[in-house]
This record gives C-alpha cells, sequence and structure tokens, in this order.
C-alpha cells in the first residue's frame, strides 16, 4: 500500500484486518477478479473500476441517490447477519427505482420488479425472469420485516446473490446513464 505525501508515493508498513473485514471483502469479488490476473490485466481492472467511481463521485449532491444505494449495498455485504444483508439489499433498489406516487398506484413490489427488469433485462425473456425472481426476493423481504424470520433457507440464500446481482446490475446500468449524460 501506498499513500502520497506532497509530490510522492510513500510506501505504508503492511498491516492485519480482521477476519469480519476480510469474509466481506470476500464476498464483494474483488479477490477473485484480481487473484489470477496478471500485471497489467490488475492495472486495466483497477483503473476501469475506478473510472466507474469517478463517475458517481465527480457530483455527489446530484448522485446522492447512487452513492447511497452503493453505501447500502456494502453495508448488505459487511453486515454479520443474513436476514440484515437481505433487507439491506432490497434497499438498495428502493433508493434506485422507488418512487412514493407511482407506487402508491401500482404497489411497490410491481413498479421495484418492472423497473429493474426493464433496466437491467436484455431480452424479453430475462425481463420476465428478473420480475419473476424479484417478486419472490421481495416476498422474502416482507416476511423477514413484518413476521420475522430466524434465518434464510438455503434457497433464499440463493436468493440473497441474485438480489445483490441486481443491485450491481442497476448500479451498473445507473453509472453508465451517468456516463452518457457526461457526453
Amino acid at each position: 500500500m501506498y499513500r502520497r505525501e506532497a509530490d510522492a508515493w510513500k510506501r505504508e508498513p503492511p498491516h492485519e484486518i480482521g477476519q469480519d473485514v476480510a469474509t466481506m471483502l470476500d464476498s464483494l469479488g474483488l479477490v477473485q477478479a484480481f487473484r489470477d490476473a496478471s500485471a497489467s490485466q490488475k492495472l486495466f481492472r483497477t483503473r476501469h473500476l475506478l473510472e466507474q467511481f469517478s463517475v458517481a463521485f465527480a457530483e455527489p449532491a446530484v448522485n446522492e441517490r447512487l452513492l447511497l444505494a452503493a453505501q447500502w449495498l456494502f453495508d448488505s455485504h459487511s453486515a454479520s447477519n443474513e436476514l440484515l444483508s437481505f433487507v439491506l439489499a432490497t434497499v438498495v433498489l428502493e433508493i434506485l427505482l422507488g418512487d412514493k406516487n407511482t407506487s402508491e398506484v401500482t404497489g411497490l413490489s410491481v413498479l421495484l420488479a418492472n423497473r429493474c427488469a426493464y433496466l437491467i433485462g436484455q431480452s424479453r425473456k430475462e425481463r420476465d425472469e428478473v420480475i419473476r425472481d424479484f417478486q419472490k426476493i421481495y416476498d422474502t423481504r416482507s416476511r423477514i420485516v413484518h413476521r420475522g424470520q430466524n434465518r434464510l433457507s438455503s434457497d433464499e440464500r440463493r436468493d440473497l446473490y441474485t438480489l445483490r446481482w441486481m443491485c450491481y446490475r442497476v448500479i451498473q446500468e445507473e453509472v453508465d446513464l451517468l456516463k452518457a449524460d457526461q457526453r
């Protein structure tokens, strides 16, 4: 690790991170993306990630919802309780795709499912799958929040991974829209 001081980069001594942080970083998938990559691939991937981040951070006030959603997704990975992780990830989509006035007419889960499907689905079949998966995920979220639950079943755990994938895809599409606006 290096830290910039004035006009030079100073090498920082290595330091240990806790197991909880290591587990969270592993769940983000960053370690796997860099593990077997060559030095040039690591540089390319790092540069690509920083370019993606820079678009969102360029105007924090304008991109407040996107940055907030990204924080909630990070918190979903950081939470040690899977039930909390599930709810936190659902909030990501509520932040980015929700609209109080429209949801009062159509219902929040229907609104979110449709917006998510049309944003990330690449074909009619994919959109139908996203809507179906989202409805199942939102039913689980409602059970957790309104009735309480001790833990996720193995199917619900798979749904958590699907939910996080949806969150990543929606965030990526939002970043792509920001890039298009800059052009």
